[in-house]
This record gives structure tokens, sequence and C-alpha cells, in this order.
């Protein structure tokens, strides 16, 4: 029921980094241009870093979650829970760190 709980609080999360992600990002809001210069200055923002940074956390707690669940709903695997949820965070881990230095060293 955990599992369950994390997934639906992530898709709502997942959701809302999404469209903020798609106006600002894609269709230029504020009514800026959409271009690298503007790229650029907006990835410079340590606010903008955060915001991406958690887009990032929804997309792999999402991801994890739904794989867990898939993974565990079968009989012969369900036996396995512990090291699958260990295999899952470790890979959860290693993608937020790689994640986070990416949004972290952006440099133009």
């Amino acid at each position: 029921m955990k599992i369950f709980k994390i997934q639906r609080i992530s898709a709502v999360l997942l959701l809302f980094f999404f469209v903020m992600h798609i106006v600002i990002m894609h269709y230029g809001f504020p009514l800026q241009e959409v271009n690298y210069a503007n790229t650029i200055t907006r990835m410079q923002s340590p606010v903008w870093k955060g915001i991406e940074i958690c887009f990032l956390f929804s997309v792999i707690l999402h991801g994890l979650a739904g794989s867990y669940s898939v993974l565990t709903d079968y009989d012969k695997i369900a036996k396995f829970k512990k090291p699958i949820a260990i295999l899952l965070v470790a890979v959860g881990a290693w993608a937020m760190y790689i994640g986070t230095m990416t949004v972290l060293s952006w440099i133009p």
C-alpha cells in the first residue's frame, strides 16, 4: 500500500513539473522567445536548477515505484522483494546523482 501512495504522489508531482517545464521551456512563458540565449539565462538560475532537480526526482521516483509494483506482482519474482527494492534504490540513487551533477554543472 505504501508503494501505491508513493506512485500517486509522484504522479501529481510529475504532472506539475512536466506542465511547468513544457510551458516555460518550450513555449517561452512569460512571453519570452524560446532560444538558446534565454535557455542559458534560465539554467544559470539556482531556482530553475532546483525545479529541474525536483522534476528529475519525481520522474525517477515514479518510474522506480512503478517498476517495483510490476515486478513484485509476479508470483515467481515476489519472493525477491527485498533484493529488487535494493537494486531499484541503487539504480535510482545512481540516476539521481548523474542527473543532479548534470544540472548543477551545466555550463553553456
